[in-house]
């Protein structure tokens, strides 16, 4: 009786932990993008988006917005996606992303690898996922969010917690890819980041 209380105390001490860990590695890398984005030396927001700036918003942080997919094989094509300034880039589409979240049955997403940027040796496995979800318009970004992401043969870990918003959600100076329709799902992600609070 006593090994099984122990054993029972360690899994739930060990479980409590990873829990702390986790919210905490978020909580850095949302420090962390806030600081860079407002660091002067970047330059990612001039003067006067700094002054329209108040504050990020975020979902509070939920594991179960954190899953692993399964990747797919999709047809390969290159996808031509208007931005938000209403140029053009190009895609070309590495595979979608069949997964579950939140008891909300399968949905997919499209991986995509933004061509231009695949040229430059730091950036040639960098692959992400632009998407539009339930609460895009409402309590997220208008034009959607983004989610980076990292392929290990088939499995594909989504964390929707590190969902981002474009830079386009803080400054028109930026050439945004909009979320292709494929990437568009029916579901509600509220994990991630929210609409930013800007001065009217």
């Amino acid at each position: 009786m006593k090994s099984f209380l122990s054993l029972a105390f360690s899994f739930i001490f060990t479980n409590i932990f990873s829990q702390l860990a986790y919210q905490q590695e978020i909580q850095q890398a949302r420090t962390e993008h806030i600081k860079e984005m407002l660091e002067p030396s970047k330059g990612i927001l001039n003067q006067e988006e700094q002054d329209n700036y108040i504050s990020h918003e975020y979902f509070p942080i939920d594991e179960n917005f954190k899953v692993v997919g399964k990747l797919k094989k999709a047809p390969s094509e290159i996808l031509v996606i208007p931005t938000s300034s209403g140029k053009e880039k190009q895609y070309q589409v590495i595979g979608k992303v069949e997964f579950s979240v939140k008891e909300e049955g399968k949905t997919t997403l499209y991986v995509l690898q933004d061509l231009a940027l695949a040229q430059i040796e730091a950036y040639k496995n960098y692959y992400f996922i632009p998407f539009r979800d339930a609460t895009t318009g409402a309590e997220t970004y208008g034009a959607g969010r983004y989610m980076d992401v990292t392929i290990k043969g088939k499995k594909v870990t989504l964390d929707f917690n590190k969902a981002y918003n474009p830079y386009c959600a803080f400054s028109p100076r930026y050439n945004c890819p909009i979320p292709p329709e494929r990437n568009h799902l029916k579901i509600s992600i509220k994990a991630g980041e929210k609409t930013p609070r800007l001065h009217d």
